[in-house]
């Protein structure tokens, strides 16, 4: 009986759920063999092999399974295979615990290669090795985040190294030259704040500010992309204040009198008349009278 109940719980292990959302509330979710999801994406073995029952459920765990009317609402068919295709292409796929170590693994040898790059012993100034970098992650108790960026997660290596004074780092930057107009300085400084870049020299040259920035080897790219968009959005703001400027501006004030020659001139001008004669004439006329 220990063995039956042994081999039911392993069969269980390797046995995961792929979920996909569509729209805000509707989850539906299938049933796969473990290792099997990238094995179909490259075209190696059959739908059959992957789906461990050919049905589409709304919550696998307590064996709820989607209507027909709902697959064809969310997925524009009640087919199962063709449902289980489009969640198997769209949906995330549970991974289990051999995978989980490996992507951490993965992960892990790209972090230490980041920080070998951007990062070296204050003391010596030349770069930390591979083998002292692992050893730092083991004596800081530094966890990985695999959804996160490397950048994101050396900034938070480095940091706990440096709390618990374990080995004086610091950053080697390349230092870059960017000039923008006095106006774009506030999203400028809050970009190089956000990316946590040195300031190494500041000059004013007319209506533009020159700074020579320091960024890390991994991160210039990145800098210089988030620069760019960060001046053009400015600039877009910028157009758009003086068109509602130019919209808001009051109209010119009327004159009655300009008005009213201009209508008559108009009129005038349809009959084939000159109005600056006839209006001298009368009042020369009423000039006469006066007299």
């Amino acid at each position: 009986m220990p063995r039956k109940d042994g081999k039911r719980n392993q069969k269980k292990m390797h046995q995961l759920v792929v979920r996909h959302k569509v729209g805000k509330k509707n989850m539906f979710e299938i049933m796969v063999n473990a290792g099997m999801v990238d094995k179909y994406k490259k075209g190696l073995i059959p739908l059959s092999e992957v789906l461990v029952v050919p049905l589409v459920f709304k919550n696998a765990r307590k064996a709820e399974q989607a209507t027909p009317k709902e697959l064809s609402a969310a997925f524009g068919t009640a087919n199962i295979d063709a449902v289980a295709k489009i969640m198997l292409e769209k949906g995330g796929a549970q991974k289990n615990s051999t995978e989980r170590k490996g992507d951490t693994e993965t992960k892990m040898r790209a972090l230490c290669e980041y920080v070998h790059k951007n990062f070296r012993d204050a003391r010596n100034k030349l770069p930390l090795s591979m083998v002292r970098i692992r050893e730092l992650i083991r004596q800081s108790g530094f966890s990985m985040n695999t959804a996160n960026s490397l950048s994101t997660e050396s900034r938070k290596f480095i940091t706990l190294v440096k709390k618990k004074a374990l080995q004086p780092i610091v950053r080697n930057e390349i230092v870059t030259e960017i000039k923008f107009p006095l106006r774009q300085m506030g999203p400028v400084y809050s970009l190089i704040e956000k990316m946590e870049c040195s300031i190494h020299s500041r000059s004013r040259a007319d209506d533009f500010f020159v700074l020579k920035v320091g960024c890390l080897n991994g991160e210039l790219d990145d800098f210089i992309k988030a620069f760019n968009k960060a001046a053009g959005e400015e600039m877009k703001k910028t157009k758009k204040l003086r068109k509602v400027s130019r919209r808001q501006k009051a109209p010119p004030e009327k004159n009655e009198h300009e008005d009213a020659s201009n209508r008559t001139r108009r009129s005038s001008h349809r009959n084939g008349t000159d109005v600056k004669q006839k209006t001298t004439t009368r009042r020369t006329g009423r000039k006469k009278k006066r007299a």
